[in-house]
């Protein structure tokens, strides 16, 4: 049989039509298969939070079969009782708060330690003369209400004997606190080195920074927190885990691109001050115990640190068998 010749151009439009919907067809038919979850980490977009964004561009929970929706949040006492309440399948807390929460009965475990040496501090602008944590007594410091420092700042101020000699004042945000301290309403706030710290110097602030770390509270920072109910889906957390700690190593590569991944959703951030804020969030990956272990690996010794500083200054009502806390089962080796 012979095929005519407007036969066989209506069979080559076709066959180029097909061409180019069968991709399409397949890419629907691929994101209709991803896993849809939530990711709520603990505050606005903050310190190494430019790493979640880059993660989502490179398609890196793509990969591992997840669409994630990234979700800002409104404090680690927030972002605990949302976990306990089953809210997200992942989200980010302060682990000395998350630990609180866990002797409190909240069901939440941590499964991936971000920030291991705590970026808490008292920030305090140097015309104070404020040098040593004994110079604070008779100052005022405010925080976060149902924020982690909040919840932490006890730790510090009993370590160094001034509990009762500051005056803590809470407030609404962690903007809240900055606009507080630069209008002089309080002496100093409760500041983290990789976020406020940053944006009151870019502010023209100078300030002389207390870590907690370095003055008797060197507790656990921030971490990646789960309802306990979420362990008995190990391949959904070993999948997101692994994206995000891929997510994380590409920021440290390529810091410029991930805060790019940022300011694309945050167009109101200014590039220089955000920068500043996720390079001084990767020296505080790792703690003495976990040095060449994989990231998000944390150290029984730690936790058990934390919960001894916490139990004596912090206000945990009791202490428990720190596996409670954490598990390391589901980190890539």
């Amino acid at each position: 049989m012979k095929i005519g010749t407007g036969h066989i151009k209506r069979y080559g439009v076709w066959l180029s039509a097909l061409v180019l919907v069968l991709p399409l067809l397949a890419s629907t038919a691929w994101a209709q298969d991803l896993r849809k979850i939530t990711f709520r980490y603990s505050w606005i977009l903050y310190g190494h939070a430019p790493a979640y964004y880059y993660a989502k561009d490179l398609g890196l929970w793509e990969k591992e079969g997840l669409d994630v929706t990234i979700l800002t949040g409104k404090g680690s006492g927030t972002s605990v009782k949302l976990m306990g309440a089953e809210q997200d399948h992942f989200g980010t807390a302060d682990y000395g708060t998350m630990m609180k929460g866990v002797v409190r009965g909240i069901p939440v475990k941590g499964v991936f330690g971000e920030l291991q040496v705590h970026p808490m501090s008292v920030a305090i602008p140097a015309k104070h003369g404020v040098k040593t944590p004994a110079d604070l007594a008779g100052k005022s410091v405010a925080v976060t209400a149902g924020g982690g420092d909040q919840a932490v700042l006890p730790a510090f101020l009993s370590a160094n004997n001034l509990k009762g000699k500051v005056r803590v004042v809470q407030l609404s945000s962690g903007g809240a606190k900055r606009e507080a301290l630069l209008q002089g309403k309080v002496d100093g706030i409760v500041a983290y080195v990789n976020e406020q710290v940053p944006q009151l110097e870019a502010a023209g602030v100078k300030l002389n920074v207390l870590r907690f770390a370095d003055h008797g509270a060197p507790l656990l920072g921030v971490g990646i927190i789960i309802n306990t109910k979420t362990l008995e889906d190990g391949d959904l957390i070993r999948k997101f885990l692994r994206g995000l700690s891929n997510g994380i190593q590409a920021a440290m590569k390529d810091p410029d691109a991930a805060v790019g991944s940022a300011l694309k959703v945050f167009k109101e951030r200014k590039r220089d001050t955000t920068m500043k804020e996720m390079l001084a969030s990767f020296p505080l990956f790792h703690t003495k115990n976990t040095a060449g272990k994989p990231l998000g690996w944390t150290a029984r010794a730690d936790w058990e640190n934390a919960q001894e500083i916490l139990f004596k200054y912090g206000g945990l009502k009791k202490k428990i068998d720190v596996s409670r806390y954490y598990t390391n089962d589901f980190i890539s080796q």
